[in-house]
C-alpha cells in the first residue's frame, strides 16, 4: 500500500487535528491541481472540474472539512479505476 492510501486511510479514521501543509500535500498526490488562493486553498480534480477541494489554511482544520476532503479524493479514485 502506498503512503498516501495509508494516509488517506488514517484520514478517514481519525479526522480531527490535521494540518493544512499535511492535507494540501495529500490532495496533490491524488492529482489534483492547485488552482490558487489565500486564506483557502483551492483544488481542482483535471478531470471532473465539478470536483474540487478547498483547504483552510489555519490549525487544525475542521472534521467536515476533512471529511469533504476524503470524499472528493475517493471520488477521483473511483473514477480512475476501472
Amino acid at each position: 500500500m502506498a503512503n498516501k492510501d495509508k494516509k488517506l486511510q488514517r484520514l478517514k479514521s481519525s479526522p480531527h487535528g490535521w494540518a493544512h501543509d499535511t492535507l494540501e500535500t495529500l490532495v496533490m498526490a491524488f492529482g489534483f491541481e492547485f488552482r490558487g488562493g489565500t486564506n483557502h486553498a483551492y483544488y481542482v480534480d483535471p478531470d471532473d472540474e465539478e470536483n474540487f477541494v478547498r483547504v483552510p489554511r489555519h490549525k487544525p482544520v475542521k472534521e467536515y472539512v476533512v471529511r469533504q476532503i476524503v470524499e472528493s479524493i475517493e471520488k477521483r479514485i473511483g473514477r480512475r479505476q476501472p
